[in-house]
């Protein structure tokens, strides 16, 4: 049964109102999948968390070295995601989405 632990926060967008974000943390290697597998499967844990009652929108993200992290997110999120790292998102680790 795949389980996969995830940093769901809420953050404040530029226009003022709060954002759920579902940040999944994932193996290096899906930054390799082609764009159409992230995508499925992006949507396959969407839907799995929507079931388990989490708002919000799931943004993957994974190492690519040199202390880089990739991640797809809303354009209007990236200004974030560039701010924070790995260490940051591992530490906010609060819930648990399985099937």
């Amino acid at each position: 049964m795949p389980r996969f632990k995830v940093a769901h926060v809420r953050q404040t967008a530029t226009d003022g109102r709060p954002v759920d974000m579902i940040i999944l943390p994932l193996e290096t290697s899906f930054g390799s999948m082609p764009p159409k597998a992230q995508k499925s499967f992006t949507n396959e844990v969407q839907a799995r968390a929507n079931r388990a009652g989490l708002a919000g929108i799931i943004v993957p993200v994974w190492d690519m070295g040199d202390v880089r992290m990739g991640f797809i997110a809303p354009t209007g999120w990236h200004p974030f995601f560039q701010t924070i790292g790995l260490p940051w998102i591992y530490a906010s680790l609060n819930r648990e989405i399985f099937w």
